[in-house]
Protein backbone atom coordinates (compact mmCIF):
# COMPACT_ATOMS: atom_id res chain seq x y z
CA UNK A 1 0.00 0.00 0.00
CA UNK A 2 1.12 3.62 -0.54
CA UNK A 3 -1.22 6.50 0.20
CA UNK A 4 -2.47 8.10 2.81
CA UNK A 5 -4.23 7.10 5.62
CA UNK A 6 -6.69 10.04 6.82
CA UNK A 7 -7.98 9.63 10.10
CA UNK A 8 -7.38 7.34 13.08
CA UNK A 9 -4.41 5.61 14.46
CA UNK A 10 -1.49 5.61 11.84
CA UNK A 11 -3.19 8.28 10.19
CA UNK A 12 -0.52 9.97 7.14
CA UNK A 13 1.56 9.18 4.30
CA UNK A 14 3.03 5.63 3.50
CA UNK A 15 5.53 4.67 1.36
CA UNK A 16 7.25 2.33 0.16
CA UNK A 17 10.81 2.34 1.70
CA UNK A 18 12.43 -1.14 0.11
CA UNK A 19 11.27 -3.67 -2.55
CA UNK A 20 11.88 -7.51 -2.74
CA UNK A 21 11.03 -10.70 -1.03
CA UNK A 22 11.19 -12.29 2.48
CA UNK A 23 11.06 -15.83 4.38
CA UNK A 24 9.52 -16.88 7.48
CA UNK A 25 11.94 -18.75 9.19
CA UNK A 26 10.48 -19.26 12.62
CA UNK A 27 7.16 -17.92 13.61
CA UNK A 28 6.40 -19.20 17.16
CA UNK A 29 4.19 -17.46 20.40
CA UNK A 30 6.58 -14.16 21.24
CA UNK A 31 9.14 -14.77 18.19
CA UNK A 32 9.66 -14.41 14.25
CA UNK A 33 12.52 -14.60 12.43
CA UNK A 34 12.71 -13.55 9.05
CA UNK A 35 15.00 -13.81 6.40
CA UNK A 36 14.84 -10.69 4.17
CA UNK A 37 16.19 -10.58 0.71
CA UNK A 38 15.23 -6.94 -0.07
CA UNK A 39 16.97 -3.98 -2.18
CA UNK A 40 17.73 -1.98 1.04
CA UNK A 41 17.47 -4.22 4.15
CA UNK A 42 18.88 -8.39 3.74
CA UNK A 43 19.94 -10.79 6.06
CA UNK A 44 18.09 -12.57 9.04
CA UNK A 45 16.20 -10.80 11.77
CA UNK A 46 14.66 -11.47 14.67
CA UNK A 47 11.70 -10.08 16.19
CA UNK A 48 10.89 -10.26 20.05
CA UNK A 49 7.39 -9.16 21.09
CA UNK A 50 7.68 -8.42 25.03
CA UNK A 51 4.41 -6.80 26.17
CA UNK A 52 2.15 -4.04 25.04
CA UNK A 53 3.16 -3.36 21.97
CA UNK A 54 6.55 -3.49 22.27
CA UNK A 55 9.00 -5.12 20.22
CA UNK A 56 12.97 -5.59 20.16
CA UNK A 57 14.48 -6.30 16.59
CA UNK A 58 17.74 -7.94 16.55
CA UNK A 59 19.94 -8.58 13.33
CA UNK A 60 21.70 -12.15 13.05
CA UNK A 61 25.50 -11.71 12.23
CA UNK A 62 26.26 -10.54 8.72
CA UNK A 63 22.57 -9.25 7.83
CA UNK A 64 23.57 -5.89 6.36
CA UNK A 65 21.33 -3.21 6.12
Amino acid sequence: FKGEITDGYGAGNVNIWDKGKYKILKWEKNIITIDFKGTKIKGIYTFLFYGEDKWLLFKSKGAAI
